[in-house]
């Protein structure tokens, strides 16, 4: 059509639009007035002629365009455009279990939800729907998570799991890897995490690696809870914190063991009353403080070369003395015999010297330590004197190794 298609063109001699049609003959008493007739022809074959150019049919396929582009052979509808859209029908949805406003819709019917309504589950927000036979379903909204990232989310209101009492699962390459049930009980490798673990990890072929780091990062964490758990590289431990200060798992700070190492092991230091800092040896400070000697910022660690070790007495009564980190000097066993000048033939007697312990054994009668020319008849009688005599120290069968302290 061209731009005089809008004007009426008169067929009636001088028709103008502001004059009346000649009178024509009458049909069925209604008159007939050709002019009109015309008109109104030519005014529809301008709408077919318009509508043939942007709607083409062919066989069972329909196409709309600007263009009169054939439509693709797999499409009903091909509606193409460069520069506009398609406008479904818009509705506001109550919730998604209820059709209205719609009637009985048809499964698959398809409109754009303007309204924020409902309770969830069965909550709507603005959005295309579809209708699934019994229930309105979301396309692709707004809030769906992307695969690139979301932006601008309410972690109370965005979330990715489930709204009813259905466990959350976590698939790759369509085999379950982790389960979050509705108890809250998380399940990795296990469809079926024990309902005593928040956390179950199942496998039969690999392990578990807790944070790895080193001693320096390990005493970096910043306000660590208690519980928390790590594995130092360092000193090759799993390192717990107790709330107050961090300890070894395996072996805790002062643990006292004897190695065949020609040098301390990791994570030790060679039992030999060295001098070491409080600050360097921070956990094994916090177990045995100055207890061997030291101050300030050094302390004393106890000195274990060539020493047996003896269980402290702590109040039993056996050896009071026997206090933690105290030592003690052998005990030596001198025998008088016989043939010494002024003694009877037959006479013997053994002298204990127990620079701090108490006297003990056959032949004695003194709670006191006896002096090295003291010594004690078999009848208790006390024979003084000095000269030959046989002496020697008691000691078992021994293997000497290396005493080292866990730090």
């Amino acid at each position: 059509m061209n731009a005089t298609a809008n004007t009426p063109r008169n067929y009636n001699n001088t028709f103008t639009p502001t004059q009346s049609l000649p009178a024509f003959p009458s049909i069925g008493g209604v008159p007939f007035r050709a002019g009109w007739v015309i008109h109104y022809a030519r005014t529809l074959l301008s709408l077919l002629i318009i509508i043939s150019s942007v709607l083409t049919t062919l066989a069972q396929n329909v196409g709309i365009s600007n263009t009169g582009a054939t439509p693709d052979a797999s499409a009903m509808l091909d509606v193409a455009s460069t520069s506009k859209g398609v406008l479904l029908p818009r509705v506001a949805l109550t919730a998604s279990n209820v059709a209205a406003p719609i009637v009985a819709p048809l499964t698959s019917l398809l409109v754009y939800n303007t309204a924020t309504a409902g309770i969830a589950p069965n909550d709507v927000k603005p959005g295309y729907y579809y209708w699934d036979g019994t229930k309105w379903v979301s396309v692709g909204s707004g809030t769906a998570w992307l695969l690139t990232g979301n932006a601008g989310t309410t972690p109370a209101t965005n979330f990715v799991g489930t709204t009813d009492a259905q466990d959350f699962v976590a698939r790759t390459n369509n085999t379950e890897r982790m389960r979050v049930t509705t108890g809250g009980n998380v399940g990795i490798g296990t469809p079926t995490p024990n309902i005593s673990a928040i956390v179950d990890i199942t496998s039969t072929s690999q392990g578990f690696v807790m944070p790895r780091m080193t001693s320096i990062q390990r005493k970096a964490i910043a306000v660590p809870i208690a519980g928390l758990q790590v594995y130092d590289t360092n000193l090759k431990g799993i390192y717990i914190y107790d709330g107050a200060k961090w300890d070894c798992a395996n072996n805790p700070a002062g643990t006292v063991d004897y190695f065949a190492n020609v040098t301390a092991p990791n994570g030790y230091l060679e039992c030999n009353g060295q001098s070491v800092s409080t600050t360097t040896y921070a956990e094994l400070f916090a177990a045995i403080g100055y207890l061997y000697g030291g101050s300030g910022a050094t302390f004393i660690l106890p000195d274990l070369r060539g020493e047996f070790i003896r269980g402290a007495d702590n109040g039993r009564g056996v050896d009071a003395a026997r206090v933690l980190g105290s030592s003690q000097d052998a005990t030596a066993i001198r025998i008088l015999i016989d043939n010494y000048v002024g003694y009877p033939t037959g006479t013997y007697a053994v002298g204990m010297r127990n620079i701090d312990g108490v006297l003990a054994g056959a032949g004695s009668n003194s709670g006191t330590e006896g002096l090295d020319n003291t010594f004690y008849q078999s009848t208790a009688t006390t024979l003084g004197g000095a000269g030959d005599n046989n002496a020697g120290k008691v000691r078992p069968r021994n293997v000497a190794m290396k005493p080292c302290i866990k730090f």
